[in-house]
């Protein structure tokens, strides 16, 4: 069972806000060093599943900060409920944040849009309305950017997921679409000045060593896989969309013949009334044309969103690759202005 399933309703600490919703994350520092650890100490890049666990922190004004976080128990037998009830109240004994805000999880190369995911995010803003989802990339991090992003369940999906089954008459009537699914909110990093001051000492004595990989024109391993998950998910798009197109052409032959069958029985009718004979008895039609049953419609609506970010995650790593070869081109003399 991966971790995303892991989550429940019943371990999630409810507070109720009193300012509103908030306007930007404000992440400590221990709190991005501990999902990194975690990540790191679960397999890196080798591990088969993502990695989750609990955010904690407290709303102040408009800024959700979050303060601490803790993993998940690495053995999917146990009970995780339990688990993070007893986190919390060794978290309150010593003087920490234990109101829950949200969970973390990693994605490798972007890929983190998925039915699990959304169905945590919204078990989470349904206990606790100011919550996030913390995004961890580690790729970005590898080179030299904390690869976190937080998002949000958008108020008009996060209503109507909750009512019931999305479909297409959901889709047309509240004018969804994959834009609409999720929200990434600004994000700022904060230390205290104790924190600051260490850091500070720390880059005194141990010196930081030149990480060259930032100094790398090509985006390399990363740009490939990401074209090729891009493309397997359009050609995923383009198989969901075969199947609405399909369940299309059954329903309206469905209906054709159910009209054609009401059609043959009315002539039938007049006929024998004319006769004088009495008309032909009622059919349950509901079981003589049985319409197909609709695929579900947020399997393409998800594939639309995680294209969506997988094309921004390709934009991003292109500008930049771009911009260092334009930096490159200034300190590299042309073929040109050589032989001059």
């Amino acid at each position: 069972m991966s971790a995303a399933h892991r989550v429940s309703s019943t371990s999630v600490t409810s507070q109720k806000s009193t300012t509103g919703l908030f306007r930007v994350v404000q992440i400590d520092g221990l709190v991005a060093l501990k999902i990194i650890k975690h990540f790191e100490q679960s397999g890196g890049l080798t591990s088969a599943t993502p990695v989750q666990g609990v955010l904690l922190g407290l709303m102040d004004n408009e800024t959700l900060e979050i303060t601490n976080c803790f993993p998940f128990p690495a053995d999917e037998d146990a009970d995780v409920s339990e688990y993070q009830r007893e986190m919390i109240k060794k978290l309150r004994k010593i003087n920490v944040d234990q109101l829950t805000v949200g969970f973390y999880q990693s994605s490798v190369y972007g890929f983190f849009i998925t039915r699990e995911l959304i169905e945590d995010m919204y078990v989470y803003q349904t206990s606790v309305e100011e919550s996030v989802c913390l995004i961890y990339d580690p790729m970005k991090t590898t080179n030299g950017a904390v690869g976190l992003k937080a998002y949000r369940l958008k108020s008009k999906f996060f209503k109507n997921y909750g009512d019931s089954e999305i479909t297409n008459e959901t889709l047309q009537k509240m004018k969804l679409n994959y834009e609409e699914v999720l929200e990434e909110m600004p994000i700022k990093y904060h230390n205290s000045y104790l924190t600051q001051c260490f850091v500070a000492e720390l880059g005194d004595k141990y010196p930081l060593q030149r990480n060259e990989n930032l100094l790398k024109l090509g985006s390399g391993f990363g740009l490939e896989k990401n074209l090729r998950l891009l493309s397997e998910h359009v050609d995923r798009m383009s198989a969901e969309s075969s199947k609405h197109a399909n369940y299309y052409k059954g329903l309206i032959k469905q209906q054709q013949l159910r009209q054609q069958h009401q059609y043959k029985k009315e002539q039938e009718n007049l006929l024998r009334e004319k006769r004088g004979e009495p008309p032909l008895p009622q059919e349950d039609l509901d079981k003589m044309f049985k319409l197909p049953t609709p695929p579900p419609r947020l399997d393409n609506v998800l594939l639309s969103a995680q294209v969506q970010s997988f094309c921004r995650e390709l934009q991003d790593s292109t500008a930049s690759s771009m911009c260092k070869a334009f930096l490159a081109e200034v300190f590299q003399p042309s073929t040109q202005d050589d032989a001059n």
